[in-house]
């Protein structure tokens, strides 16, 4: 049977290696104040050299001049090598791949605080917490709602706003965790409703969650985007019941949480479609 340690190697592995980018990151804004300082003698050297008099541009560069430039240009390509081109669509659909497993690893985490004993409780509510505060500091709902009205549906746009203003009201003492929870359900389901419209070849096709991912999916069928928007779909499934169950008063839900993993599953699936 695997270990924590073994478990947990690929997440440790992944943390080693962002933190090694930004390590080179820092390290390359450091240099860059070097590169400008060469590119400023250098923009310099070329206009004073292509702008010479036509009587000074008759007299040839000094040989020992030439070489000069030689020996520079060369120097530059050792010193400076030129970082790798990124690719910015791929690197902002890391986000939501990264998220979906986060929010795996929240439900993991809260779940512990039902456990009624201090220790667990304490435990939750920490790391809870502190995720709450991560998706505060990202902007996550402002993110969010910018994906949303990319749907193009003012009526889902709608949907999200109201979902917020009942977390909000919970929040604050003035509104009912079961409105909320109602309001985040037809919130995602909206969305659901959304892409699977944009996915339909003709209007009254059969759709499902399977087909929508491999029509919509960034990146095209069989790569990460698009197996992580398919998984999209069970946790789908789950939060339907979870917010239907406190809605209906079957169960008393936690409005952070909620709101939260709503969050979370609106980020991963908004970012891995094409929208």
């Amino acid at each position: 049977m695997p270990s924590d340690a073994d478990d947990l190697s690929d997440l440790k592995a992944k943390k080693k290696h962002l933190e090694e980018f930004l390590a080179r990151y820092r390290q390359i804004q450091q240099v860059s104040q070097i590169v400008q300082m060469n590119l400023d003698s250098t923009n310099w050297e070329i206009e004073a050299l292509e702008n010479r008099p036509s009587i000074v541009a008759e007299m040839p560069l000094p040989p020992d001049l030439t070489t000069q430039f030689k020996l520079g240009y060369n120097y530059s390509q050792a010193a400076f090598p030129l970082p790798p081109r990124y690719d910015l669509p791929l690197a902002a659909n890391s986000i939501a791949v990264s998220t979906a497993g986060t929010t795996t690893t929240y439900a993991y985490v809260e779940q512990f605080g039902l456990l009624e004993t201090p220790e667990a409780e304490a435990y939750s509510k920490k790391y809870t917490d502190i995720y709450s505060s991560i998706q505060q500091a990202q902007d996550r709902v402002k993110n969010v709602s910018k994906l949303i009205d990319k749907l193009g549906s003012p009526s889902t746009s709608e949907k999200f706003k109201r979902a917020r203003n009942a977390y909000y009201a919970v929040k604050t003492g003035t509104g009912e965790q079961t409105s909320a929870a109602m309001e985040m359900r037809t919130l995602i389901d909206g969305v659901k409703g959304e892409l699977f419209y944009k996915a339909r070849k003709w209007p009254k096709e059969d759709m499902t969650w399977g087909t929508m991912a491999e029509r919509l999916a960034k990146g095209g069928t069989g790569g990460t985007e698009h197996k992580t928007l398919l998984a999209q779909g069970s946790r789908h499934s789950s939060l339907i019941c979870q917010l239907s169950n406190v809605g209906k008063d079957r169960i008393v839900g936690n409005p952070e949480s909620l709101w939260v993993q709503v969050l979370d599953y609106l980020l991963i699936v908004l970012k891995l479609v094409q929208l």
